[in-house]
């Protein structure tokens, strides 16, 4: 009930804003972002991202300051039309004993 509320606070606060139709899209050339890593997905779906420094970044965000996206009332950030690509360089090798985790029973 609470995400059905956001939902609809949201899309009152963006209805209100000139221009939100979307009909129309502004084509910024700025160089891609090309990151290249490894790639963790938690259990709650957020992506992180180690590019080889040692600290896991959250791909949101490493998008975001790419991009210069800054937040909107409600925390969200609205990056625009994307083209991503990820090519699957590397999978790991299981140690020795390894057990894969069991899917939840839905």
């Amino acid at each position: 009930m609470a995400q059905q509320a956001t939902a609809q606070v949201y899309a009152r606060y963006v209805a209100l804003h000139i221009g939100t139709t979307w009909d129309a899209w502004r084509v910024e050339h700025q160089p891609p972002l090309d990151l290249e890593g490894t790639l963790t997905i938690l259990a709650d779906g957020t992506l992180l991202l180690d590019v080889g420094d040692g600290e896991v970044r959250s791909l949101a965000d490493l998008v975001a300051e790419q991009f210069e996206v800054r937040r909107d009332a409600l925390g969200d950030r609205f990056v625009g039309r994307v083209r991503l690509r990820l090519d699957l360089l590397a999978t790991p090798v299981l140690p020795p004993g390894w057990v894969d985790g069991v899917e939840p029973e839905v």
